[in-house]
């Protein structure tokens, strides 16, 4: 889609994408959802600051000094990113599929038995995935 029309629809897009008496709802989402893509608040960054210690969001003065130095512009803005991905070598395998796998496949499997509770395993799904590289 050209640059302009976009633009024109985004401008527009109180108008356009209104819901009319009489429309059902799988017409209604479809038509919030057109509304939100061509919202502009959609490329506004919220603005975040973040504080570890608890005691500052817990004690009214200290919560007020932390609310001044945002105004005040002293505080330094947080971030949020998504986790970096991890490359995952092994696949998860259930019971519907562990014979067409593990048993029918002609490749060799190396497969892992691990305990629901992570304690109880030492670390050995890691080790596994590590040698699954």
């Amino acid at each position: 889609m050209p640059t302009r029309t976009f633009i024109e629809k985004a401008l527009n897009a109180d108008k356009e994408f209104v819901a009319k008496p009489g429309d059902d709802d799988s017409k209604q989402n479809k038509l919030d959802t057109m509304k939100m893509i061509y919202s502009p608040d959609r490329f506004i960054m919220s603005k975040l600051y973040r504080e570890d210690n608890l005691d500052v969001l817990v004690n009214p003065t200290k919560f007020t000094a932390f609310v001044d130095q945002v105004i005040n512009g002293e505080r330094p803005l947080y971030w949020e990113s998504e986790k970096e991905k991890r490359e995952k070598f092994s696949q998860k395998l259930v019971g519907e599929d562990f014979e067409k796998r593990v048993i029918d496949s002609d490749r060799d499997a190396l497969v892992l038995v691990y305990h629901p509770i992570t304690e109880k395993n030492r670390g050995l799904k890691h080790k596994f995935e590590q040698f699954a590289k």
